[in-house]
């Protein structure tokens, strides 16, 4: 019975490099049977994993129409379930009794595989890394239709996205004043202040005080408080898939000169009665939240 030539890879390239081809070409003249297990993710696609299965196995069975490809998944944590299951799909497609050697070249797999077939390592071939073929295209985009057509794939096969934002009502309870902001965009109108999440915060708390940071020129603001959150009617994500989900936070001003930075053009102070009339229609339920507690405050004497 011939042996099957099993290469784990991920391949996320526009195109297999020289060292894709070195390690298939060596595998194929080996085997009667070769696979590519592609290896894929319980997770949104990213920099590091921007093509799906179906893309980068239609790429190799393009180049290589003599080779099965089939997907391989992650199993983030635990090396031993990751090669138990990467046996068990083996066999199941070809037999428990069918010998498979799996091959491993740069940055492979071998110190992982803790399972029952033999791994080859492949001499690397020179080549440049998927890394630096992926820095390439986002550095240099191309001005062809299929790059374009791919840009529109990826878009629109991907998951919708639900933003994560931050609104913060900073008020002066001695005053009862709330401090509102403007954008160009705004005309009229105000808004509260804030932003959305950034992948570097450590909580929602902590980008609610960095965007009061960085929206009124670093005003000194304590007694965060979180209320809830609601989605958000944004008018730049109207006519798509994706939505805005704001954490609605109130904070009580100590001391400072409020001045409009960042992406701010304009803050002012506003009576509490005043404010539902000034807001965007965007932010009006956010206010709603902020008035509702406000009013509980002076129900319990606060």
């Amino acid at each position: 019975m011939s042996t099957v030539g099993v290469i784990i890879a991920r391949m996320q390239v526009p195109e297999l490099h020289k060292g894709h081809c070195a390690l298939i070409d060596a595998v194929y003249k080996k085997h009667e049977v070769t696979v590519v297990m592609l290896g894929i993710r319980d997770a949104f696609p990213n920099e590091r994993h921007p093509l799906d299965y179906n893309t980068r196995s239609l790429m190799v069975r393009l180049a290589y129409p003599g080779v099965q490809t089939y997907p391989l998944r992650d199993i983030p944590g635990s090396d031993y379930l990751w090669s138990v299951n990467l046996d068990k799909q083996l066999g199941d497609i070809f037999g428990r009794h069918r010998k498979c050697i799996l091959y491993a070249s740069r940055d492979g797999f071998k110190d992982r595989y803790h399972g029952n077939h033999p791994v080859l390592r492949v001499p690397e071939a020179e080549s440049i890394s998927g890394t630096e073929m992926r820095k390439d295209i986002i550095n240099f985009p191309r001005s062809t239709t299929d790059f374009r057509a791919g840009v529109i794939y990826g878009v629109s096969f991907r998951f919708p996205i639900m933003f994560s934002t931050v609104d913060v009502a900073v008020i002066n309870p001695l005053e009862k004043m709330v401090l509102l902001g403007q954008k160009p965009e705004d005309r009229d109108k105000y808004r509260l202040i804030g932003g959305f999440v950034d992948p570097n915060d450590l909580s929602l708390e902590h980008t609610a005080r960095r965007e009061v940071i960085e929206e009124t020129g670093h005003i000194e603001v304590d007694n965060f408080v979180h209320l809830g959150s609601v989605r958000v009617d944004d008018a730049r994500y109207v006519d798509g898939c994706d939505k805005v989900m704001t954490s609605v936070f109130i904070a009580q001003y100590i001391f400072g000169n409020p001045i409009a930075s960042d992406d701010l053009t304009g803050l002012k102070w506003f009576p509490y009665p005043n404010a539902k009339a000034v807001l965007r229609d965007m932010h009006l339920p956010l206010w709603a939240m902020v008035d509702a507690y406000l009013q509980r405050r002076v129900g319990d004497g606060a």
